[in-house]
């Protein structure tokens, strides 16, 4: 690994790039800020907010089409993320959960490659860990997704978001920056 890359590949995850959340409450509702300054911090489910099941929400996404994901606003500090992330990675990729159903995936994939560049890959897994290793990371809104992943030896950063306990943050860029340039990475 050339000196100048602290990690081998750095892993971010979908919802710390795009605000899904606006798009769905979009969805769910005409007026989709109302639904967004009800929604409590740490809740990790809009759907839960509105009060309907998330299988009910993928059916709404899914008659919507690919073209929903066209809607999502980048978070404001996504492309300096994903900037920073190139200065100390040999690779950067973009990975989510895997939708319910392909036009959701082919959606999220081309939103990717608009706002991150064509030659970012978008992987859609089911269990990031499969992916750990010493000099990878893995920068993720979801607590359970990063101890799995620093459970199957991977590094992983939380990223603060409104759906984890890092809700407060004031400035989730800096403290997430900051993580990243401070992880120590094992050599292999």
């Amino acid at each position: 690994m050339p000196k100048s890359k602290r990690y081998q590949r750095i892993l971010i995850d979908f919802s710390c790039l795009a605000f899904e959340a606006v798009a769905n409450a979009r969805l769910l509702t005409d007026r989709p800020q109302d639904l967004l300054n009800k929604w409590p911090a740490g809740e990790t489910s809009i759907a839960k907010v509105a009060g309907i099941s998330s299988s009910a929400l993928w059916r709404k996404i899914k008659a919507a089409g690919a073209a929903h994901f066209d809607k999502l606003p980048p978070h404001p500090w996504a492309t300096e993320l994903f900037n920073e992330c190139r200065k100390l990675a040999e690779c950067v990729e973009v990975v989510s959960g895997p939708p319910y159903f392909f036009p959701a995936r082919n959606g999220r994939s081309k939103w990717v490659r608009e706002h991150c560049g064509r030659q970012t890959r978008y992987l859609a897994i089911n269990q990031k860990q499969q992916l750990a290793g010493p000099s990878v990371l893995l920068i993720d809104g979801s607590e359970v997704a990063c101890s799995f992943f620093a459970e199957a030896g991977g590094q992983a950063i939380l990223f603060p978001l409104h759906t984890n306990s890092l809700h407060e943050s004031s400035n989730p860029l800096a403290q997430v920056i900051a993580e990243l340039k401070g992880h120590s990475v094992a050599t292999s």
